[in-house]
Parts: C-alpha cells; sequence; structure tokens
C-alpha cells in the first residue's frame, strides 16, 4: 500500500481507489470515527482543488455539520412517514419517530467523508455518506458543495 504525506491534508495510505486515512466528526451530539477518503490513482497526487476543499471544510467542520444535522433532519422528517408504511411492524425500530437531530445517533452512522476528484474548479466538493437503517443497502449521502449541504438522498449522489 502506497503512501502520501501531503502538507495540507496529512498522511495517507492508498486502498483501491482512495487516498485515506482515519479521521472523526461530531454528528448528532456523537463523535464518530470516519475514513478520509480523497477520489484518486496510486501514481497520482492529489488534486489541489481536493486540497481547497478539505481545508475549507475542516476550517468550519463545526459549523458546516450543524447545519447538515438539521437539514438531516428535516429530510428524515420528511421520508419518514413513508417508509414506515411500508415497514409496517417494524418502522418503530427501523423508523422510529424523532423529535430532535441527537436521536438520529441511533439510526444514522457517518462511515466517511469523501473528497472527490474536482469536476469544475469554481465548487469545492465534499461528500458526507452514512449507513442508516431504513436504507441499509443504499444508505444515507450529504452532498456540500462550497461549504453548504446543497443534497441529502441515498449514498449515491456523493459517490
Amino acid at each position: 500500500m502506497a503512501d502520501l504525506s501531503d502538507p495540507v491534508v496529512g498522511h495517507l495510505s492508498f486502498n483501491r481507489f482512495f487516498w485515506e486515512r482515519e479521521d472523526a466528526v461530531r454528528l448528532f451530539a456523537e463523535d464518530f470515527s470516519v475514513r478520509l477518503r480523497f477520489e484518486g490513482e496510486e501514481d497520482m497526487p492529489l488534486e489541489d482543488a481536493q486540497r481547497s476543499a478539505y481545508a475549507a471544510f475542516a476550517a468550519r467542520t463545526k459549523e458546516i455539520l450543524a447545519e447538515a444535522e438539521a437539514a438531516v433532519y428535516d429530510y428524515y422528517q420528511e421520508i419518514a412517514p413513508e417508509y414506515r408504511e411500508m415497514f409496517g411492524d417494524d418502522a418503530g425500530r427501523i423508523v422510529p419517530v424523532v423529535t430532535t437531530a441527537a436521536e438520529l445517533a441511533s439510526i444514522i452512522t457517518p462511515t466517511h467523508l469523501l473528497i472527490p476528484r474536482s469536476v469544475r474548479e469554481d465548487q469545492r466538493v465534499v461528500g458526507l455518506v452514512c449507513d442508516c437503517t431504513w436504507e441499509p443497502g443504499l444508505g444515507l449521502g450529504v452532498k456540500f458543495i462550497n461549504e453548504q449541504a446543497v443534497e441529502i438522498g441515498t449514498q449515491d449522489i456523493v459517490l
């Protein structure tokens, strides 16, 4: 496995399609261990746009994730009734009624932050990828562009 020491993001190891390392996020009033992943290739350094996306996100992580919590809470409130109907008797366990964002910690688990290769130079893109109880195969994704949560849905929006 190749290693990379980047002056902005620190020490990374290459794993199949990503440069990565352990990191942590605080979400829903809990601390989670996540993988910080940069899309790339073993023989290529990180893009400047990826460094920029990481640096901007890291500088305001607490504020950005607080906004994301509120957006995910609103998203959950919107989609939960339909899922409760689908799960019937199991709904209380899989898609429980929650009244605060902190309660989402029991059903949403962040797994990694993904910084893809840049498509547009004027956009700093970061994806938060989570497992969730109501979509075990598709999970939950939050896409940030220029440090704003712009889309919430299944993981495919950020992968």
